[in-house]
C-alpha cells in the first residue's frame, strides 16, 4: 500500500517529463501485473487505460482541455469571416465507408493525438467520452471514442448556411439519442457537412434527408461497442443534451422511431 501511494505521488510529480514518465508506466505494468491495482487497469484493445473512469492522472474531462483544441480560437465554432458555404452547386451526398480500424488506443492528457484524415473513422482517443447532444465544440479527440459506441457524429462548418445546419440537426435528433452534433472548421468549404459513424462517413453540400435517414438507419450502433450506450463523463462545451425518442428507448432500441410510428419505413 505505501509502493502505491508513493508510485502516485511520483506520477502526479514527474509526468510532465517523459522518460520519468516512461519509466513510472512501466512501473504501472509491473504493479498491474503483480496483482495490484496501479493507476490503470489491464486493457489490451485499449492500450491498457480504462474508459469512463475520470482520473486526475490521466483524464479527467476538466483539466488539460488545450492539448486537444485551443479553447482561445472563435474559428473553431463561429464563422469569422462572411463566407458562407457551400460555394459549390447541389450535387449528391457521398458516403464512404472502410474495413480498415485504427486500433482505439486510449491516450492520456499528457499525450498530443492527432490524424491523418480529416475526418477520422476510428483510432486513438480519449478515455472519456462525451455526453450526448450538441457542442459549441467538441474535439475529434472525444467524438471519436463516441463512434466506437455507436454513435453518430454530425459535423458542419461553422460558415455553413444556419437553415441547412438545423435541418440536418433535426433529422439527427429525431433519429437517435447517441449523437454528437458539433461545428468543425477542417470541413471543405464545397462540402461543408458530415454525418459520422464507426469506419463510415455522409459527406454532403447540400442537406439530402432521404441520403441521411438512409446512412443512420445503416451505420448507427454498428461498432464494437455499442453495448455501451450510457452518456459519458466529458461536458466541457454542451450546449444542449440529448434526449430518449418515443418510440425508442435510452438504447437506441428503434432508430428514426417517427418513420416508424407513421408508418414510412422507405
Amino acid at each position: 500500500m505505501m509502493g502505491q501511494k508513493l508510485y502516485a505521488v511520483l506520477y502526479v510529480v514527474f509526468s510532465c517529463f517523459p522518460l520519468l514518465h516512461a519509466w513510472l508506466n512501466s512501473v504501472d505494468l509491473t504493479l498491474r501485473e503483480s496483482g495490484h491495482s496501479g493507476i490503470h487497469s489491464h486493457d489490451s484493445r485499449h492500450g491498457g487505460i480504462r474508459m469512463g473512469v475520470p482520473d486526475d492522472l490521466c483524464d479527467n474531462g476538466k483539466n488539460h482541455l488545450h492539448v486537444d483544441w485551443n479553447l482561445k480560437d472563435p474559428s473553431l465554432y463561429s464563422c469569422t469571416s462572411r463566407l458562407v458555404v457551400p460555394i459549390a452547386p447541389a450535387t449528391k451526398a457521398r458516403p464512404y465507408c472502410t474495413d480498415h480500424e485504427d486500433m482505439p488506443i486510449h491516450v492520456c492528457m499528457n499525450e498530443t493525438i492527432t490524424y491523418q484524415d480529416t475526418i477520422p473513422l476510428s483510432g486513438r482517443h480519449r478515455p472519456l467520452w462525451p455526453v450526448y447532444g450538441e457542442y459549441l465544440y467538441l474535439p475529434p479527440q472525444r467524438w471519436v471514442h463516441s463512434l466506437e459506441h455507436g454513435a453518430v457524429v454530425m459535423l458542419y462548418h461553422p460558415c455553413a448556411r444556419k437553415d441547412d445546419v438545423e435541418k440536418l440537426k433535426a433529422i439527427v435528433e429525431g433519429c437517435i439519442r447517441r449523437h454528437v452534433i458539433t461545428p468543425y472548421n477542417k470541413m471543405p468549404l464545397a462540402e461543408p457537412f458530415a454525418l459520422v459513424t464507426y469506419k463510415c462517413r455522409l459527406t454532403m453540400n447540400h442537406i439530402d434527408e432521404d441520403a441521411a435517414v438512409r446512412f443512420i438507419l445503416k451505420h448507427a450502433l454498428d461498432a464494437p461497442e455499442r453495448a455501451v450506450w450510457r452518456d459519458g463523463d466529458y461536458a466541457f462545451g454542451l450546449l444542449k443534451t440529448s434526449n430518449t425518442l418515443t418510440g425508442s428507448n435510452e438504447e437506441d432500441a428503434v432508430l428514426c422511431p417517427r418513420l416508424h410510428l407513421s408508418g414510412n419505413t422507405g
